[in-house]
């Protein structure tokens, strides 16, 4: 109930800008780091992106749920936007991230999420056969994150959404299941002097791209 409430929250803060006369999709506080015509989603009545959801189970077996957007960009790659992280604060597994730099979280539990991306919708093509592997998979973040509220029952929030990295990925396919490979990030902005979105209960503000 905690995690729900704290993601209401964000969600508020989030939209609260919708809520003005002259207000745009927040759709435009999420990062374009190339192919803008190919938009976030899939969208709600008034066009804003609809946040999907998706459980990751990391390798000792804690659960985490992953916020996230897809586009197909380009006509080409299948993008995914890394909204937050919230690890299960009843889950004893999850105890350890406590120890480690947001940055190898993400880079954790991004690469367990591409494991089993192919259960989710592909923007813009279908599953890869045995033995083959697949370079069309991005994921795009922002440039740097916080940790929001405290464990067991914390979170993990951008400060910024417009500064991104975008990070390409190889999917391989064997009798095992699938492989993830990542390749360098491009930056696309920085976050100097950026601060959390919630100051009063967030730690501090740490680079991602790595």
């Amino acid at each position: 109930m905690k995690r729900h409430a704290i993601g209401a929250l964000v969600l508020l803060c989030l939209f609260a800008g919708a809520a003005s006369g002259n207000a745009q999709s927040w759709e435009d506080e999420i990062c374009y780091p190339d192919c803008p015509g190919s938009t976030w989603g899939p969208k709600d009545f008034m066009g804003n992106p609809i946040l999907q959801h998706q459980t990751v189970v990391l390798p000792n077996g804690c659960k985490l749920t992953v916020d996230y957007l897809t586009r197909c960009a380009c006509n080409t790659w299948n993008d995914i936007f890394v909204h937050s992280v919230t690890p299960d604060p009843s889950d004893p597994d999850c105890a350890f991230l406590s120890s480690l730099p947001v940055g190898q979280i993400l880079d954790i539990v991004t690469e367990e999420f591409l494991k089993g991306a192919y259960d989710i919708p592909r923007p813009c093509d279908g599953d890869i056969a045995v033995g083959e592997c697949n370079t069309t998979w991005r994921v795009v973040k922002g440039s740097c994150w916080s940790q929001i509220g405290s464990p067991p029952s914390q979170y993990y929030y951008p400060c910024t959404q417009t500064a991104c990295c975008l990070k390409p990925y190889e999917v391989c396919r064997d009798e095992c299941g699938r492989k993830v490979t990542p390749f360098p990030s491009a930056p696309y902005g920085s976050c100097p002097g950026a601060q959390p979105a919630f100051p009063h209960v967030s730690g501090p503000c740490e680079p991602v791209c790595g």
